[in-house]
């Protein structure tokens, strides 16, 4: 269905401020973000990939830091960025952070499964959409993944 990234930006900002804050992190939204183009796809899926690379943000980043979602658009597909100033990636995890129970944390100290990055790029395949990452260790990382476009 067609839905509005700028609504559900702002009820997971509203969500995940909160918990961000008492972390001591900035959760920002875009500030274009009502310029957007409506997008299409399944919003409560999209919810869920979102919820997915904020609460890995939120995680991994170290107090003080910041979570910014962006958009940006061309004629037929939406690209959101969720960024942080976090603790990165090393070069050697990235090609497998997308792998099922695989846990950048060989000691398992960190809560969590292994299995929502995979999930996230499991739900965007299944909507014919991708899903990327970028990351420097100690500088942070930036998981960007398409929609289409729900006005053409």
């Amino acid at each position: 269905e067609v839905f509005s990234l700028a609504v559900l930006f702002q009820e997971l900002s509203a969500k995940y401020g909160p918990q961000a804050k008492e972390r001591d992190l900035s959760l920002v939204l875009p500030d274009k973000i009502h310029d957007c183009p409506p997008a299409l796809g399944d919003p409560d899926r999209i919810e869920q990939v979102l919820i997915i690379l904020i609460d890995n943000a939120i995680k991994f980043t170290p107090a003080g830091g910041r979570i910014e979602l962006q958009v940006d658009w061309n004629d037929s597909q939406i690209r959101v960025h969720v960024r942080d100033t976090g603790i990165g990636i090393a070069p050697s995890d990235i090609k497998s952070v997308f792998d099922r129970f695989y846990k950048v944390d060989k000691a398992h100290q960190q809560p969590g499964t292994g299995l929502g990055l995979s999930i996230a790029r499991e739900l965007l395949q299944l909507m014919g959409q991708s899903i990327s990452v970028s990351s420097k260790e100690g500088q942070g990382t930036v998981f960007t993944f398409t929609l289409s476009r729900g006005d053409h």
